[in-house]
């Protein structure tokens, strides 16, 4: 979905062995914290307060049965009661309840907060997959020794979850409205949905108060309550949304901030999905340059350009009804082509779709229903946090003529463009747009190819709204980058997260770095930039070096 991806399956792996005993970490005080908000800290028995994935993974609902991994003293859980809407105090009718974890290794100076984005990304389980040895947690070397502070933010896993309807969500369809009847049942199916959200979710009110204005003041509220006074923070994705906010809001608590594949405030939405149509444009000759190099590529004897010109052939035969039989529409197939590239792109997924249905086959073609569950269910966050710059279908149209502009394929699809026309039916106000200005110095990572979060918004966050920030450029795939444990740019990354050291200006293959007040220069063009593991990659297909 829009900015979930590839931390959706880092916890998949954790190795279900005995973990030792750690250095036990000082015992937290007794007496519950409290401030001006009224705002508890209690800290609670991990045994009994397992995160949701870690259940899944383990096929357990609590900590205790014979044969688990004995949990190590430096895990620790924690529930923080804070006022659901912070312009009133808290009280029995004005209070929401956050779930945490944290790894907290013993005499730690640093507090360092982790949130895998989403929007509503679960994110206790990382913590948990430390103190498990995850395969995941390669990705925290270096920055260990800190104490690793993993809150889920407020409507998501532990944190009084939204409970929406997934009948209604399957009630929104995938095809794009294209005139007034079919942009009013569109906007229909979205207030029922929304709707479903505020019957069966609480406490009452919730569905109002799960924006990035009031993660930003969980997220201090809970730092105060662990008496630090600055944190660092590594944001992945929607995190980095979140992260700028409280950076603007909380200068003198910032420490090291590294904000990995970017998404920017205030940016005007017929930008916003050009650049998005852009990046897919892009990924389609990106999955043509790696057909070459791919000896099971279908298009690979027919060189350079064989796969955009498959792709065009492709949806004018789904225009043509040629795929009646499986009610794949040229719109329908689409969505199914653009979710193969999203998040850790599938070119040979892609390359086969286009392939099997050249020859009549274009099951590859029907969209994925999960899919659009998980676009719907993050509106809540999305449509609270800033509004939409014309909600009509006019301003709809333009949006899409804005993309047709650099929509050289003719994609005519972009997960913006979806998400800003469910916005336009939330039965709450959002917060207008707001232009950021944050002084910090903090780290802006983006990578060349990235869909969910095209490279571009990296660049104007860091140009327009961070001034005594720095730039590091993947020159690869995927959404995020400090995942790839190894790579130069997430060694970047966790340096400054560990010391404060910001990586010195350089141009090469894999990653370029620019300094605060310098100009980027083009996205490195397809056929040039670096294809497979070394550019980063995390395709299961892309474990060779090419």
């Amino acid at each position: 979905m829009l900015l979930l991806g590839t931390f959706l399956t880092l916890l998949t792996s954790i190795n279900a062995l005995p973990v030792p005993p750690a250095a036990h970490f000082p015992v937290p005080p007794a007496a519950p914290f409290t401030n001006n908000f009224g705002a508890q800290l209690e800290w609670v028995d991990c045994t009994v307060n397992v995160p949701a994935p870690v259940q899944q993974q383990f096929n357990v609902t609590t900590w205790n049965a014979t044969g688990l991994p004995t949990l190590p003293s430096t895990l620790a859980c924690g529930h923080l009661t804070v006022p659901l809407d912070y312009s009133a105090p808290i009280s029995d009718s004005n209070n929401i309840t956050l779930g945490f974890a944290m790894h907290r290794p013993g005499n730690a100076s640093q507090l360092l907060n982790f949130n895998p984005g989403g929007p509503g990304l679960e994110a206790a389980s990382f913590a948990w997959g430390i103190a498990l040895n995850s395969s995941s947690s390669a990705m925290f070397d270096g920055v260990l020794d800190q104490d690793f502070l993993a809150v889920d933010v407020r409507g998501v896993g532990q944190s009084n979850p939204l409970n929406c309807s997934l009948v209604a969500a399957s009630q929104i369809p995938i095809a794009l409205p294209t005139d007034a009847a079919s942009f009013a049942a569109y906007q229909a199916s979205v207030a029922a949905f929304a709707q479903s959200c505020v019957t069966g979710s609480s406490p009452p009110g919730i569905v109002q108060h799960v924006g990035t204005q009031e993660v930003a003041q969980d997220w201090n509220t809970l730092m105060n309550a662990l008496n630090y006074t600055k944190m660092n923070f590594l944001g992945v994705s929607y995190g980095t949304f979140q992260a700028a906010e409280y950076a603007s809001r909380f200068p003198e608590s910032v420490g090291n901030f590294v904000l990995d594949a970017v998404l920017s405030h205030a940016t005007v939405d017929q930008i916003a999905v050009a650049d998005q149509i852009t990046a897919v444009n892009r990924l389609v000759l990106r999955a043509d340059d790696f057909c070459q190099s791919d000896p099971s590529c279908p298009f690979k004897d027919q060189g350079n350009g064989s796969v955009p010109e498959a792709f065009t052939k492709v949806i004018q035969m789904a225009e043509n009804g040629s795929f009646s039989d499986l009610n794949v529409t040229a719109t329908l197939a689409k969505f199914a082509l653009y979710y193969t590239v999203n998040s850790s792109p599938d070119f040979p997924k892609f390359n086969l779709a286009l392939s099997q249905a050249l020859n009549g086959n274009a099951t590859l073609l029907v969209p994925d229903p999960v899919i659009m569950l998980e676009i719907v269910n993050v509106l809540p966050i999305i449509c609270a946090d800033e509004a939409g710059d014309d909600n009509t279908l006019g301003g709809l149209v333009k949006l899409n003529q804005s993309a047709s502009a650099v929509d050289t394929l003719g994609f005519q699809y972009s997960q913006f463009w979806q998400l800003r026309l469910m916005c336009t039916a939330w039965p709450f106000s959002a917060r207008p747009k707001q232009t950021l200005h944050v002084q910090s110095p903090m780290l802006f990572v983006t990578a060349d190819y990235d869909l969910n979060t095209p490279t571009e918004l990296a660049t104007l966050q860091w140009q327009d709204q961070s001034p005594q920030s720095t730039l590091v450029v993947r020159h690869g795939d995927d959404h995020g980058t400090t995942m790839l444990a190894g790579q130069p740019a997430s060694q970047d990354a966790i340096a400054f997260l560990s010391s404060g050291t910001i990586p010195q200006p350089t141009e090469q293959q894999l990653v370029s770095v620019y300094a605060p007040g310098s100009q980027r220069p083009p996205v490195t063009p397809p056929y040039v930039a670096p294809i497979g593991k070394d550019a980063g990659d995390l395709s299961t297909v892309e474990t060779i070096s090419f």
